[in-house]
């Protein structure tokens, strides 16, 4: 499965109405642990339980309003919405934290 991308609060809102779970990954290009989280991100699209999530990523530098609209203020931050609702959220470059939320959003998704 392929990481989406969202560049714009329109790109947000759409993904949300068309998914059931989205789980968005805001990075910073220029970022280290943003470099070091994304390979993870990246890996996670491919494995069997995660291929309900809409996963995406979001570039904090170039993607508008989005991370105020959702309250980040720091990266790399992920954030998973249920039914277009915030469910769980952590700041962060823990593979250990990112593959627990993934796991927990696929549980919540499937019921």
């Amino acid at each position: 499965m392929v990481v989406h991308t969202i560049e714009s609060l329109g790109d947000f809102k759409k993904a949300a109405e068309e998914n059931k779970v989205v789980i968005l990954a805001f990075f910073g290009a220029s970022n280290s642990l943003s470099r070091v989280i994304a390979p993870v991100f990246e890996k996670a699209s491919n494995e069997p339980d995660f291929q309900a999530l809409y996963l995406a990523k979001v570039d904090v530098e170039s993607a508008g309003d989005v991370p105020a609209e959702v309250g980040v203020r720091s990266v790399p931050t992920f954030i998973a919405f249920v039914d277009g609702q915030k469910f769980r959220e952590f700041a962060g470059a823990n593979p250990t934290a990112l593959e627990n939320l993934l796991q927990e959003v696929a549980a919540a998704a499937s019921q």
